[in-house]
């Protein structure tokens, strides 16, 4: 982050390098500095859809967590939910970031990436649950005789 544009690094940095400051090459703030940010008038539904869209994963984990201590479950739901938020984030981001036409099929082509790596994620981050908080070992291994 710069303080000021400098349009001579489009040929170093390419075109967003060249326009990184708060301020543009005038020196005219491209933000509003002050006062009240604008709010996201969608949060409510985005909020509610979030939480219903965790709310299978949830009961399916908690049911299926027996044997992982308390603070694992935590971590795990409340990675759920992070997880959640993060696409419903993502589905309203056309109706809420502003996106050109090429933005918003830039948008559709990657959000299925976006899905499959939130899977992957979770997938991770449950064997991690099981790994640091298991109560008891299913299975014992024991050292061979060398």
């Amino acid at each position: 982050m710069e303080a000021f544009d400098q349009p001579w690094k489009k040929a170093l940095e390419g075109r967003v390098g060249a326009h990184w400051g708060w301020f543009d090459r005038h020196r005219e703030a491209k933000f509003p500095l002050v006062g009240a940010m604008s709010p996201n008038p969608l949060w409510k539904g985005q909020a509610s859809l979030s939480a219903i869209l965790a709310l299978l994963p949830l009961v399916f984990f908690l049911a299926y967590a027996t044997n992982i201590k308390r603070t694992g479950r935590l971590v795990f739901t409340v990675l759920i939910q992070a997880a959640s938020s993060l696409l419903v984030w993502t589905l309203f981001l056309p109706l809420t970031g502003g996106l050109t036409t090429a933005g918003v099929l830039v948008w559709a082509l990657l959000l299925p990436a976006q899905g499959l790596l939130l899977v992957v994620v979770l997938t991770n981050g449950l064997e991690m649950t099981e790994m640091l908080w298991v109560q008891r070992w299913r299975r014992h291994f024991t050292a061979r005789e060398p």
